[in-house]
């Protein structure tokens, strides 16, 4: 079971409410009128199965609710009760196999943002990672050894797609090109 509490115009309200009790899949219903302050409206909260949950988020994004209203999906832990078993008996197949592609895509674009620690720790990867007389030019940005003695007098300039050279090595790293020279 899934918990879906939904903060909903007051245009709607009646509306979604009917849909959500008409549908067998779900249980639990409240109805708080006017108890919404951001965005403002009527709160609207019930348990629904996890078979039923693409199928109810989907009737709500039809609606308008996710741009007019706010909608949040939780795990329940335990729904011991008589109405919350007859709503699982409703709902064909088993609630381990039901995917709900919201909650997929939600986790996956909050996992996929760079922070600055990400980041940090990647360039810090690379700089250690470089063999002992190369220095790393990542994203236009480079470092180099303090010591100048393995300084050339003329360093050579690292070509895109010069690979085995012996001056310019070019790799990919988390889909940014590093290319590894030698000063």
């Amino acid at each position: 079971m899934m918990h879906l509490r939904l903060i909903v115009p007051p245009a709607l309200t009646d509306s979604v409410s009917d849909h959500l009790h008409t549908d067998e899949r779900t249980t639990n219903l409240v109805v708080l009128r006017g108890c919404a302050v951001r965005p403002a409206g009527d709160v609207v909260e019930c348990e629904v199965t996890r078979e039923a949950a693409s199928d109810v988020l989907g009737w709500l994004r039809g609606r308008g609710l996710y741009e007019a209203g706010a909608v949040a999906l939780t795990d329940v832990v335990a729904t011991p009760s008589r109405s919350a078993r007859a709503t699982e008996k409703a709902a064909p197949g088993a609630p381990d196999d039901a995917i709900v592609w919201d909650a997929v895509l939600d986790n996956a674009y909050a996992a996929a943002r760079g922070s600055w620690s990400f980041y940090a720790f990647l360039t810090l990867a690379v700089v250690i990672w470089r063999p002992d007389r190369w220095s790393a030019v990542v994203a236009g940005r480079f470092w180099r050894r303090s010591s100048l003695d393995y300084q050339a007098e003329s360093s050579p300039q690292p070509q895109a797609g010069c690979f085995g050279d012996g001056f310019t090595r070019r790799r990919e790293l988390s889909g940014l090109p590093v290319v590894l020279t030698r000063w």
